[in-house]
């Protein structure tokens, strides 16, 4: 069992973890994947001896990371005092969406309202 823990990395439906106790240890990480694997959620996980990290892919709505890291810490592999760091999420393409078109329509109303003026400016000339 690993007395430290390397990096988390953590997004939604999936964790990776550098498990210092699986580098160069096949059976190491044979047992850490069953013992991931039998998890409620997860859908996978695999496991690298050479680099020493598992990548856990898992179904968020039906688990969380913080609930899979807690089952590792209670097998040993994560030691008590290390935390889950909250999820990356990348922006959503409707909130990027939303943000351009707003930007659009702000630059049409621009365009509408300068082309309104100089409309106006030009019956005004063509009256004189």
């Amino acid at each position: 069992m690993p007395e430290q823990l390397g990096e988390i990395h953590h997004v939604p439906g999936r964790l990776r973890l550098k498990l210092p106790a699986i580098k160069h240890n096949v059976d190491g990480a044979r047992r850490i994947e069953q013992t991931v694997n039998a998890l409620p959620g997860v859908r996978d996980a695999c496991a690298n001896t050479l680099t020493g990290s598992i990548v856990i892919r898992f179904y968020p709505r039906l688990t969380r990371g913080e609930l899979i890291v807690a089952a590792l810490r209670a097998d040993g592999y994560v030691p008590p005092s290390v935390m889950l760091p909250s999820p990356v999420v990348a922006r959503s393409s409707a909130a990027v969406s939303a943000r351009t078109a707003s930007l659009a329509d702000a630059i049409a109303k621009k365009a509408v309202d300068a082309l309104v003026e100089r409309c106006a400016v030009a019956v005004i000339a063509a009256l004189i």
